[in-house]
């Protein structure tokens, strides 16, 4: 079995964190699915492929978002911190591939820098123009990982806790978009939460590492079912892949399949979600 590492807790910002961290924090998360809805709408994604998907989703933002995540955290003490962001955030929407994926980082991002305008006012020297820039160019609006790197760091949060407030949120969502999918129950939802949270809270793994031991199972205490994502991830499970959280900074797109079911949620005809 994998020895859990220890996490020291970011304490005097402890408060702040659980708010990010709350599913009532209003900056309109939950209208997004992760492309969990058309993967179910276009029989792509079934009930025993949701603990699948959600690791594969992770596993994506890892490799996709924590690089811009860092990036932005390192510019943000530059002097010439304004023209590295504008430029991260046009990198930004060059790195996400498709239109929903690119929509919903934008529209969290935001309304995520609007509120924290209000209701944090030390992040306003930075974030105000970005979310000023946006109105004005809607194309140009600022990015989530942007916006909450600079959030967390103007409020003297570590690095640390900045990547695992991207992660744990985006697993609360996929899980909260499964639920409203009628793809898991209530009580199945917080067992899958349960089930990945140890990645978000016993540290980093060596790049290339494989997952804990209790995740050679399902979340559930079953193998890991077949369904639609089975064949392509045989040679992943039990050896699911997840990759160090800390020091990478380049962008990288590790599951095109993914890609490819977020980016036909426009084709949709009827949606719940935006993207």
């Amino acid at each position: 079995a994998v020895a859990p590492a220890k996490m020291a807790v970011d304490a005097p910002n402890l408060a702040v964190i659980i708010q990010l961290c709350d599913a009532s924090f209003p900056i309109g998360s939950f209208a997004h699915s992760f492309g969990f809805e058309a993967a179910k709408e276009t029989d792509a994604l079934s009930r025993g492929d949701v603990p699948e998907f959600v690791a594969r989703t992770l596993q994506q933002q890892m490799k996709l978002t924590l690089p811009l995540l860092r990036r932005a955290w390192d510019a943000t003490t530059t002097a010439a911190s304004m023209d590295a962001l504008l430029d991260l955030n046009a990198l930004a929407s060059a790195t996400l591939a498709n239109s929903p994926a690119i929509r919903a980082s934008q529209r969290q991002g935001a309304a995520l820098a609007r509120l924290a305008i209000e209701v944090f006012p030390a992040t306003a020297t930075l974030l105000k123009p970005l979310w000023e820039r946006g109105v004005r160019v809607p194309l140009e609006a600022p990015h989530l990982p942007c916006v909450l790197a600079i959030l967390c760091r103007t409020m003297g949060m570590t690095l640390d806790a900045a990547e695992r407030i991207m992660l744990y949120t985006t697993l609360r969502d996929c899980v909260s978009a499964a639920i409203r999918l009628d793809l898991l129950g209530p009580i199945g939802g917080a067992k899958l939460t349960a089930f990945y949270s140890p990645l978000l809270t016993q540290g980093a793994r060596a790049e290339g590492a494989a997952s804990p031991e209790h995740m050679h199972e399902g979340p559930f205490g079953d193998a890991w079912p077949p369904g639609a994502f089975q064949d392509a991830w045989e040679a992943d499970v039990p050896q699911v892949r997840w990759p160090a959280l800390h020091g990478d900074m380049a962008s990288k797109q590790c599951d095109p399949v993914l890609d490819i079911l977020q980016g036909q949620h426009d084709t949709l005809y009827s949606r719940l979600f935006l993207s």
